[in-house]
Parts: C-alpha cells; sequence; structure tokens
C-alpha cells in the first residue's frame, strides 16, 4: 500500500445551501435543515461527517477482525454529534466544528473482542479527524441482538 492515498471531491452550489458533491462513486446531495436556512433536501454537513464515520468504523472494524481471523457477521453503527450553533450564526465566542461525537458499533459477535475498541479508535482515519477537532469522542463496541440486527 502506498505511503498517502489521495481522495478528492467536487462541490458546487445548486441552489441556496443545496450543493452536490461530486465523488470517484458518484455525486452526493447536502443541504441545512429549514432551520438553519435550507430546504431539507438532503443531510447536512454534519450528518455525512457522521456517516463518513460510522462507514469508517464499519470498514475498519472488518479489517482489524479480518487480520485476526474473526467475522464480525452482522454490523450495524449509529453516530450522533453535537454542535453549538452559535459560531456558524456568527458568535465568535464560541467554536465551530463539533463539542462531542459518540458511535455506537454493534456485532454478531458474542465472545468478547477486547483489541477491537483500541484498533478501531486508533485506525480509524475519520476518528483521527474528531480527536484532533479536540471534540470529545466515544466509540461503544457492542454485541447485536438478532432482533436489531433484523431492523436495519
Amino acid at each position: 500500500m502506498p505511503d498517502r492515498m489521495v481522495f478528492t471531491v467536487h462541490s458546487a452550489s445548486v441552489a441556496g445551501m443545496l450543493s452536490s458533491h461530486a465523488t470517484q462513486a458518484g455525486t452526493v446531495h447536502t443541504d441545512e435543515p429549514r432551520a438553519m436556512g435550507g430546504s431539507g433536501e438532503g443531510p447536512n454537513p454534519i450528518e455525512m461527517l457522521l456517516a463518513a464515520w460510522s462507514g469508517c468504523i464499519i470498514a475498519t472494524a472488518r479489517m482489524v477482525a479480518q487480520e485476526h481471523g474473526v467475522d464480525l457477521g452482522a454490523v450495524t453503527a449509529s453516530a450522533e454529534g453535537a454542535i453549538d450553533p452559535r459560531r456558524v450564526q456568527g458568535d465568535r465566542s464560541a467554536q465551530a466544528g463539533l463539542c462531542s461525537a459518540r458511535a455506537v458499533l454493534q456485532i454478531s459477535v458474542e465472545q468478547p473482542l477486547p483489541w477491537l475498541q483500541d484498533e478501531v479508535e486508533a485506525r480509524c482515519p475519520i476518528s483521527g479527524v474528531i480527536r484532533r477537532s479536540g471534540a470529545e469522542m466515544k466509540i461503544v463496541i457492542e454485541p447485536a441482538t438478532s432482533c436489531e440486527v433484523a431492523a436495519h
């Protein structure tokens, strides 16, 4: 694997706060909710960051488990993040960015995997971005029940 991988996204304003983003795999859109002046036609950028984090956690967990010869079975993740909207609204005394972020990774393995938590936190690139932002960050890994996995 190369020492560095570069990823590129090309973005354009579509209308109001709705934007289109071309990636190597296709196009995604972002917008702001109506309460923040958008039309609510797409996920907001914070939701996209949380989706990227969830996807990164899942991919990292699978990679690490594979290295240990473990099949995680069905895997789901959910993430939530909190921001202080005052900075976006122009209050310079507030900090921009995430204040806190929490993700829950549910795996279909009953056996304890004590190494998984540390490895996922240390190796997920999006976790690194969130950690370096100064936000409080927590990843919880727990066994999924068959009902939870079936619901996704």
